[in-house]
């Protein structure tokens, strides 16, 4: 691939960045044999302000594509549309060294005219990356996990999305109470076993607030538990069909899948980015699960997940259990009001 960059200045520091974090130093117009694939370009600050008009792949200009990119305080803060640095910072933008796959992909993933502005504030940017999980896992879920997509762009609302990230504010529940209040006021149990590590068999076991994901549904006055109870509100459930948590042993994993909710008469509720998914473990970081192209989910922080359309897998690397906490009911939106 053959790279340039238009700019008021001299760039001095810049390199390239793979899905799997490999970094990779490059001359400026000239041929560099790089494996095919996703690559982040970054620019960082060197002390004057820089000022980038274009971005050729191939001596091909990548158009408005270029304000897909965005600059990044040190401190976090993003700046977008912005094709320049000023201060602490870099310039990030993500290129494929095959352009034509590169615009097909934009094009499927922002509205025409949107370019220009800053996509933030109507999208959200995952990136797939190549995750290494323990050698002793499955070959299978070993593979899943390592499948990188690299960058997509999801329209904020949109019921074809994989997740929407949670925007609600639970620092102040106490992890500890909620699952203690779990524990005591859900009665349906089940076991069953899940391939672990080193060939060994895992048992899950999950509580259920009820039998299915089916009718009737639960008002959020008769939901148990004064927490739960004040979860579910807070999430924005009028009723609930179902709360589930279940404790993930270490070393366990789930094969990847979709669940199945095309055959239930609740479907409407359970399709799109409705099923809310929460990490209650002390060691979320080395619970991976992954959601298809979307990459890694912030189950730490709690997303609203589509478990019908985008297969996921996951692995508990940690030393200790993982406590998920699923609920699955109404929200209030209708599918007109998910397209946004």
């Amino acid at each position: 691939m053959k790279l340039s960059i238009d700019s008021n200045y001299p760039l001095e520091k810049y390199y390239l960045e793979d899905l799997e974090d490999n970094l990779f130093k490059i001359n400026l117009d000239a041929e560099t044999n790089l494996p095919d694939g996703w690559y982040k370009l970054v620019v960082e600050y060197t002390g004057d302000k820089i000022e980038i008009s274009d971005i050729k792949i191939n001596d091909q200009s990548i158009r408005y594509y270029i304000y897909t990119g965005f600059f990044q305080e040190t401190s976090g803060k993003i700046h977008q549309p912005a094709c320049a640095v000023w201060t602490e910072g870099q310039f990030n933008i993500w290129i494929h060294t095959n352009l034509g796959y590169m615009i097909q992909k934009l094009e499927e993933s922002i509205r025409p005219g949107e370019h220009g502005q800053n996509l933030f504030e109507k999208y959200f940017l995952t990136v797939d990356k190549a995750v290494q999980v323990d050698k002793g896992f499955r070959n299978d879920i070993k593979a899943y996990f390592k499948n990188a997509n690299g960058p997509r762009w999801w329209r904020k609302g949109d019921v074809n999305n994989p997740y929407a990230p949670c925007d609600v504010n639970l620092k102040d529940i106490n992890k500890s109470k909620l699952i203690a209040e779990l524990e005591q006021n859900f009665t349906k149990v089940y076991s069953y076993d899940i391939p672990g590590k080193d060939g060994a068999n895992i048992q899950v076991t999950a509580k259920k607030l009820k039998d299915s994901n089916e009718l009737p549904f639960i008002e959020l006055v008769d939901v148990p538990g004064s927490i739960t109870r004040d979860l579910c509100g807070r999430l924005g459930y009028k009723r609930i069909l179902n709360i589930t948590f279940n404790v993930l042993p270490s070393g366990g994993s789930f094969n990847p899948h979709l669940d199945n909710f095309y055959h239930k008469d609740t479907y409407d509720y359970l399709i799109g980015s409705n099923n809310f998914l929460w990490s209650l473990s002390d060691d979320p970081k080395a619970n991976y699960f992954k959601l298809s192209e979307a990459g890694m989910l912030p189950i730490q922080h709690g997303a609203f997940v589509n478990l019908g359309k985008f297969s996921h897998c996951t692995a508990n690397q940690s030393d200790s259990e993982r406590i998920l906490l699923t609920i699955h009911g109404d929200r209030g939106l209708t599918n007109n009001q998910k397209m946004l």
